[in-house]
């Protein structure tokens, strides 16, 4: 509409200048629009991103981006990127049904082979079948072990499962050393730190998150190696950090190693379900749990609790 105001004042002045105004300032109104349509789509794109950003700190997949409602490309790809956090959040849920219920499904039958094996009478039997049920009986204990290792696990996706209290940090790490002193023999050291103050948390899985950590250190470590736990106070949160210093994890491992039955070195025994419990303790409280990698050095890994 400004444009035909403007030709039709040149026109009056001046029939012929009207090219010479109306095609710059037609040219110059189409490129300012599409520049308008371009940062907006710009905007959109960055909220995206942004959505996406959040989704990966949260490691929650249940957000969803809103902007699809328009029928062009920044739609189509918020559209898409919300299919494939559907097919995701399906497949950890199936993954989490499945942890779930074989659990409960395996835990009666071992339950029922080591009773039997345990009120065996094995002493007329032949040496090499008093071997073998000793071998059997380890064996059934590791698969007990890894069952309630997939119950612990099954249960931490339900953080109403969680009993908190209010629990005083400097008696909390006390009774960790307590703890920690056989698994470890001399090696643990309590660095400077926060001491004072206290939390709500659940003590016996807090304990049980971070005594997965020590014993991950200590697979770890050099011989003899010295491993340190610390307590940091942050502005909203207490970080429990556990550092070793072996060789650290493999560059490019540090998120896969919280994966279920995920090992950074296969040489080392475990079941790969330690660090999937420690990360599914802390965010059952409310907060996150990773590693600080120094490849050839060591690793520090932290367990953040919202204070």
């Amino acid at each position: 509409m400004a444009i035909g105001i403007v030709a039709a004042l040149v026109w009056t002045a001046n029939p012929l200048a009207v090219p010479l105004v109306v095609i710059p300032l037609g040219l110059s109104y189409f490129v300012h629009r599409e520049w308008v349509r371009s940062m907006r789509e710009h905007e959109r794109i960055k909220n995206i991103s942004r959505t996406a950003e959040a989704i990966s700190l949260e490691r929650g997949l249940t957000s969803r981006i809103s902007d699809t409602e328009r029928n062009d490309e920044v739609g189509l790809l918020a559209f898409t990127f919300n299919q494939m956090l559907d097919r995701l959040e399906d497949s950890f849920e199936r993954e989490r049904r499945f942890l779930g219920e074989a659990s409960h499904e395996l835990r009666t039958p071992i339950t029922i082979c080591r009773g039997h094996l345990e009120v065996l009478d094995v002493t007329d039997l032949p040496k090499e079948a008093r071997d073998t049920v000793i071998v059997i009986l380890d064996e059934l204990e590791r698969m007990g072990r890894i069952v309630e290792d997939m119950t612990t696990l099954a249960r931490m996706e339900h953080p109403e499962l969680l009993r908190p209290e209010i629990v005083p940090l400097d008696a909390f790490l006390e009774e960790m050393v307590v703890r920690a002193t056989p698994l470890l023999n001399g090696r643990l050291k309590v660095r400077p730190g926060s001491r004072t103050g206290v939390m709500r948390a659940d003590r016996q899985r807090l304990t049980q998150a971070l005594i997965n950590l020590l014993q991950n250190a200590a697979l770890h470590s050099p011989h003899r190696g010295m491993i340190d736990l610390r307590v940091i106070e942050e502005q909203r949160a207490w970080r429990f950090e556990v550092e070793d210093h072996g060789e650290g994890v493999p560059e490019g491992k540090e998120e896969r190693i919280f994966a279920p039955f995920s090992r950074a070195n296969n040489a080392v025994p475990g079941s790969g379900l330690g660090l999937t419990i420690v990360r599914a303790i802390a965010k059952a409280h409310g907060g996150s749990a990773g590693v600080d990698n120094r490849p050839g050095r060591g690793a520090r890994f932290w367990i953040r609790v919202p204070r």
